[in-house]
C-alpha cells in the first residue's frame, strides 16, 4: 500500500470515528460556511423527506442514514435497526489494525506469508497469487486488497494480525461505536448462514457450494431467517453513519450476503461524500433482505447520492433551495 493509499484509509477511519461521535467534528475539518439558517431548515427538511421516500418506496429492508459529519445533523429512514454487514465490516477490521499500528502493537510494514490452507470462501482473488512456497507481502498490502477488492482471504489475514474478533470488539467498545457488531470472523459466519459448520475444506474448489446445496432447504431456510432477523454481524445505519456530479469524491466499501431462492441477505454500501467545497457527508445505505433486481437497487443508493448533494446545494443557498428529482 502506497503512503497516499493508506492516508486515505486513515482519513476514512477518521471520519468514522467522527461519525460516532468519538471524535469532536472541529478537530475534522475547517466547516465551510453555510447559508441562511432558514436555507438550512429547509434543506434539512427537504433531504429529511426524499430519504423517508425512497426507503418507503423501496421494495424489501432497507435502512438509510446521511449524516452531516462537521454538524452532526442526520436524516435516516429505519435507521436503528440492524441490518446485515456482510463486507462492510472489512472497514472495521483496517480501523483495528490501524489503530493498532498507531499504538506500536502491529508493524504494518511486516511481511506475512499466506498460504493455501488460510484460504477462506467465496471472493479470495489472492488465490492466485499462492505457490508452492505460499505468496509474501506486507500487512499494509494485504489490507489494501481486502478494503479494494473486498477480497475475504486478505481480510482475515489482517484480522489475525490484528488480534482477531475480540480486538475489532474492543476498538468498537473503545470507541464508543454504538449500533456495530463483529462478527466470528468469514469463515464460521459464512457457514452458519448456510446451515453448516465450517471446515477447511470448503476453501477448495466448490466445496463450500457443493456442502450448502446438500443442507435440506428447511435447515438452511431456518439459518438463512435467523441470521437476516438478528445478524451477528450486524450495524444500524445510524451506527455506521454512485452519481456523482463533477466536484464531489466517495470513499466507499460495500457488502454483498449470501442468496437462498430470490432472496438475498445484505447489499449494502457506506462511504463518506466530499462536496468540492470540503463538506463531508457519512451515508450507509444497508439493506438487510430483498429480492428486487440489482439495477434498481443501485438506482436507490444512487438516489440517496443525489439527495445529498441537493442538500448541500440548497443548505448553502446556492441554488434558492431548489431540489430536483431524477
Amino acid at each position: 500500500m502506497t503512503g497516499g493509499t493508506l492516508g486515505r484509509v486513515r482519513m476514512i477511519a477518521l471520519a468514522a470515528l467522527v461519525l460516532a461521535g468519538c471524535i469532536p467534528a472541529a478537530q475534522s475539518a475547517q466547516v465551510p460556511a453555510r447559508g441562511s439558517s432558514g436555507a438550512i431548515s429547509s434543506a434539512h427538511n427537504i433531504l429529511d423527506s426524499r430519504i423517508r421516500e425512497l426507503g418507503r418506496s423501496f421494495n424489501g429492508e432497507v435502512g438509510i442514514a446521511v449524516r452531516e459529519v462537521e454538524t452532526g445533523w442526520a436524516a435516516n429512514w429505519h435507521g436503528e435497526r440492524y441490518y446485515p454487514q456482510q463486507s462492510v465490516s472489512k472497514f472495521w477490521v483496517a480501523i483495528t489494525a490501524l489503530q493498532a499500528a498507531d499504538a506500536g502493537q502491529i508493524d504494518v510494514n511486516a511481511r506475512v506469508t499466506l498460504r493455501r490452507e488460510d484460504l477462506t470462501l467465496f471472493h479470495q482473488p489472492v488465490a492466485a497469487d499462492i505457490g508452492p512456497n505460499g505468496y509474501t507481502t506486507t500487512i499494509d498490502n494485504f489490507m489494501f486488497r481486502a478494503l479494494t477488492t473486498s477480497d475475504n482471504t486478505c481480510n482475515d489475514v489482517v484480522l489475525r494480525q490484528a488480534g482477531g474478533p475480540q480486538a475489532v470488539r474492543a476498538m468498537i467498545e473503545r470507541n464508543r461505536l454504538e449500533g456495530v457488531r463483529f462478527g466470528p470472523g468469514e469463515r464460521l459466519m459464512q457457514s452458519q448462514i448456510a446451515g453448516l459448520q465450517w471446515s477447511p475444506a470448503y476453501s477448495v474448489g466448490n466445496a463450500f457450494y457443493q456442502a450448502r446445496n446438500a443442507v435440506p432447504t428447511e435447515r438452511r431456510r431456518t439459518a438463512f431467517e435467523s441470521y437476516i432477523e438478528d445478524p451477528i454481524d450486524g450495524a444500524t445505519p445510524d451506527g455506521i453513519t454512485t452519481g456523482l456530479v463533477p466536484g464531489w469524491q466517495i470513499a466507499h466499501k460495500t457488502g454483498t450476503g449470501q442468496v437462498l431462492g430470490a432472496t438475498q441477505a445484505g447489499y449494502n454500501d457506506i462511504g463518506i461524500l466530499t462536496s468540492p467545497e470540503g463538506r463531508h457527508y457519512a451515508v450507509a445505505v444497508m439493506i438487510g433482505r430483498t429480492a428486487t433486481p440489482l439495477p434498481v437497487r443501485m438506482a436507490l443508493m444512487q438516489n440517496v447520492t443525489r439527495a445529498v448533494i441537493a442538500y448541500n446545494e440548497a443548505s448553502a443557498g446556492s441554488d434558492g433551495g431548489r431540489y430536483q428529482r431524477r
